[in-house]
């Protein structure tokens, strides 16, 4: 997974100030985490629709004017309703050292054989799992083997997905 590097600016809070920064094709957005401040920032919102594509649940470098380069997690992506273009979005700051949970998709590679019968339907429970393992260790996804669903009574479970060791 290759590294994203997002460029925030510090924005004012105020009343209006959030409209001001959309009109402008900016994204008001937050950082905070346990070892830093809550702080308001404004990204770019073309920049921030692509870092948020390419990373996926993963790490995103951001860049602060006069600070150090931070990891952040996106935890929340808060989108206009019709036109879905992203209204405000949370970050957080992350240790390289510590361990964190979240999120990640399952992919289901490979055949069932008992679909292969006219009747048969596959039902899926969860589309992701909860991981626990360092920032820069965060895979894309995990992946699902259905080549193991031979007869009705199979099923994959946690067990069954392949999982990074470091994970």
């Amino acid at each position: 997974m290759e590294k994203i590097v997002l460029k925030a600016e510090p924005r004012k809070t105020g009343r209006h100030s959030n409209r001001e920064l959309r009109e402008g094709s900016r994204v008001p957005g937050i950082v905070y985490g346990r070892e830093i401040e809550p702080q308001p920032i404004s990204t770019d919102r073309k920049t921030l629709g692509l870092a948020l594509h390419q990373s996926g649940s993963g790490l995103i470098e951001m860049e602060l004017p006069g600070q150090a380069v931070l990891h952040v997690l996106t935890r929340e992506v808060q989108r206009h309703p019709t036109k879905h273009f992203v209204q405000h979005v949370d970050f957080l700051a992350v240790s390289m050292t510590q361990l964190v949970r979240l999120q990640i998709s399952v992919v289901m590679t490979g055949t069932a054989p008992i679909l292969e019968a006219p009747d048969m339907v596959l039902v899926r429970q969860s589309d992701s799992v909860e991981v626990e393992c360092l920032p820069g260790d965060i895979p894309e996804h995990l992946v699902a083997d259905m080549s193991i669903l031979k007869t009705i009574d199979d099923e994959v479970t946690v067990k069954d997905l392949q999982v990074p060791a470091n994970v």
